[in-house]
């Protein structure tokens, strides 16, 4: 398993020690090494739990890996729309996390520093 484990590791390095940015002409370079990153990780993380003996939490992280697989698979067939669409995705989220945290804080009258 380890040996597995070393390939898919030089593969994810190779991806990711080359220049990208999400503002270049071809966000999927940006997209597909950081998808694969997170996929990576959880896989060991998921290998790591089951050899630990914590095999029921494993499931959920391999839906996360599968669900980033399809969107790898959607990123083939138009690579520069998918691209940008996770990006906007992701800015959503943080946006809406933040305009929740700035409602309770105001709720609660808290400081809304930075």
């Amino acid at each position: 398993m380890l040996d597995l484990v070393q390939e898919c590791d030089d593969i994810v390095v190779k991806m990711v020690h080359r220049p990208m940015s999400y503002a270049s002409d071809r966000p999927q370079d940006f997209v597909v090494p950081t998808l694969s990153v997170r996929a990576f990780r959880l896989a060991i993380s998921s290998i790591q739990l089951a050899l630990s003996g914590y095999v029921d939490s494993v499931p959920n992280l391999d839906r996360t890996i599968f669900e980033i697989g399809i969107r790898l698979l959607d990123i083939s067939t138009d690579p520069i729309a998918a691209s940008l669409a996770y990006l906007i995705q992701g800015a959503h989220e943080e946006i809406s996390t933040m305009e929740i945290e700035l409602a309770y804080r105001r709720q609660h009258r808290i400081e809304a520093i930075n």
